[in-house]
């Protein structure tokens, strides 16, 4: 089917991203991601002018250079993986391992009023006590103090039977495994993208392809927001091997 010169444009399609691993030299493999925006600019280009100083022409260009200035895009996902998080907050992904283990009448020093680090994290309450230094007093979970597990904090609220200094804790650390972004400390990620797009006004297929992406951290994500949060990233096109052009748009019959 042969598709007019001259039409309407809005497109919908698939949108892959796929991000360069450091660590092992290699891409990580595409994967599909809802999005909700892919942007594609070609700024001004630049222009190395001489100008001429003869009184008749003053300051009128006689020597123009024009310049291409690097491509952008920006991406707007509706989701997101660890690896696409890293990337928006510039930050490097590790694995993340947590031990099982004791704690037995470890010290904390307690504020009344206040939420005081224990010193442990993501701690097992099943056999947790909480007792002076004495050990003579165990105290009430919930009522006499609160635990939160996750964070590994302790509150111990104002006018009650614990008063502020030392107390012994009791408990564990629960054994886990999981992913840690280490945010701010990388100035770039690479990825690339192809979008199997599609015109919705004439039908016509359309592959748009990114073959090198470099970002940057630009903007904010609100991680306590009350709507559904989007997932924005940024980046200059690079010229990537055995390409000849930043990125392509390639519209099929």
């Amino acid at each position: 089917m042969q598709y007019p010169d001259v039409q309407g444009l809005k497109f919908g399609g698939t949108l892959r991203v796929d991000i360069f691993d450091d660590a092992t030299g290699k891409w990580s493999g595409y994967e599909r991601l809802h999005a909700e925006k892919l942007e594609l600019k070609t700024p001004a280009a630049g222009n190395d002018q001489k100008l001429s100083k003869q009184v008749e022409t003053y300051n009128q260009p006689v020597l123009n250079d024009p310049t291409n200035n690097p491509s952008e895009a920006s991406i707007v996902l509706n989701e997101a993986t660890h690896g696409i998080m890293t990337t928006m907050l510039s930050g490097r992904i590790e694995t993340l391992v947590k031990t099982e283990g004791a704690l037995s009448n470890i010290e904390v020093d307690v504020i009344p009023g206040k939420w005081v680090d224990i010193g442990y994290d993501n701690l097992d309450l099943a056999e947790l006590a909480v007792t002076n230094v004495a050990g003579t007093t165990t105290y009430v979970t919930d009522t006499d103090y609160a635990v939160d597990a996750l964070t590994g904090m302790i509150f111990v609220p104002v006018n009650g039977p614990i008063t502020a200094g030392i107390v012994k804790l009791t408990a564990a650390t629960l054994a886990g495994t999981g992913k840690r972004i280490l945010g701010g400390v990388k100035a770039k990620h690479i990825l690339r993208f192809k979008l199997n797009g599609q015109n919705l006004v004439t039908g016509q297929k359309v592959l748009i392809i990114g073959p090198r992406l470099i970002v940057t951290g630009q903007d904010a994500f609100d991680f306590l927001g009350s709507k559904l949060g989007s997932v924005p990233l940024k980046g200059v096109f690079e010229l990537a091997p055995g390409e000849t052009a930043p990125f392509t748009l390639e519209y099929l019959d």
